[in-house]
């Protein structure tokens, strides 16, 4: 039998969480742990908040001693004081030892990371279209990569960066918006240079926190495209947002979203900013998901050529 590797492991128990499918999750995680050469950060936060699901808040704090007191991993200050599964530790002087060592860890590891670029070239091209596609929060690369990739998108440059943000001690995030739009910028930059690439050849796609990025990088010039696509947008600077998407008219960007009606997070998100995107008169194509909840759908290959009929019109 092939072992699955961390990335697989953190994607599908995701999904079966964000379906929840509590124990369903639960059983394959435990099953699958001892294919596993190391039980990284991310791992021991999906087993401990699955325990936390079941009922089995012994097993859950347990769980996360273990991740920051022994294997000296770290989880953000902000998510730790405000995860609901904590909050009847919030006393414990252990609970408090692992806060403060989050606390020093974050401070010192969160931007220890180095930005990063996958570029994956079509094996013959003349005048290339490139497609930048960023990964949600914690997002592994594999997540990005299987919706994105040359079956998907034939005949064009497929660039993926990854945030040198660091959070739960080994996830690559976009929490810091300006920070992540310089980032993308400088990758964006060299892209158009040296593929000699105009708006009309690139289209934007973010997920998840991706879209933030994607987002208030266009409004505020720093990127530039004909087309954008956000999947299920995480948009925290909604408000400041809000205010300038009327500047999206100038610049003739055609929109497409993809949302899931039980992504519970970002619904609220994706239904304002196309509330917003209506009043303002600016081209948009909105796709609600039935049943989808925080994740790519999994028919994305052939939403894609839907997308692409949009954007052609």
């Amino acid at each position: 039998m092939n072992k699955i590797s961390g990335a697989d492991l953190i994607e599908k128990t995701y999904q079966l969480y964000l379906a929840e499918k509590f124990q369903e999750g639960f059983d394959f995680l435990v099953a699958k742990l001892e294919d596993l050469d190391e039980i990284n950060a991310t791992i021991y936060n999906l087993h401990s908040s699955l325990a936390f699901r079941l009922g089995n808040h012994e097993l859950g704090y347990n769980l996360l001693k273990e991740a920051v007191l022994e294997k000296e991993y770290w989880y953000p200050t902000a998510y730790m004081k405000q995860n609901e599964d904590y909050l009847r530790y919030q006393g414990d002087p252990t609970f408090q030892e692992i806060l403060l060592l989050c606390q020093k860890r974050e401070e010192l590891h969160r931007y220890s990371g180095r930005p990063q670029l996958i570029i994956n070239e079509p094996a013959n091209f003349d005048h290339p279209q490139l497609v930048l596609a960023l990964h949600g929060n914690n997002q592994p690369l594999s997540g990005v990569q299987q919706h994105w990739n040359h079956e998907t998108c034939p005949n064009v440059v497929i660039a993926i960066p990854i945030s040198s943000e660091i959070s739960f001690a080994n996830g690559h995030v976009w929490n810091d918006i300006p920070h992540g739009i310089a980032e993308v910028q400088t990758h964006y930059e060299m892209l158009v240079s040296k593929y000699n690439l105009q708006p009309k050849d690139i289209t934007l796609a973010g997920f998840s926190a991706g879209a933030s990025i994607i987002l208030q990088g266009l409004i505020e010039g720093k990127l530039l495209a004909d087309r954008i696509i956000l999947v299920a947008p995480w948009l925290p600077n909604f408000l400041e947002l809000q205010v300038k998407l009327e500047i999206l008219k100038t610049k003739k960007t055609k929109i497409y979203i993809v949302c899931g009606s039980q992504d519970q997070p970002c619904l609220p998100w994706a239904n304002q900013l196309t509330a917003e995107l209506k009043m303002n008169h600016i081209p948009f194509h909105y796709k609600l998901i039935e049943g989808l909840t925080h994740r790519y759908p999994d028919n994305f290959g052939t939403i894609l050529a839907d997308i692409k009929g949009f954007f052609e019109r």
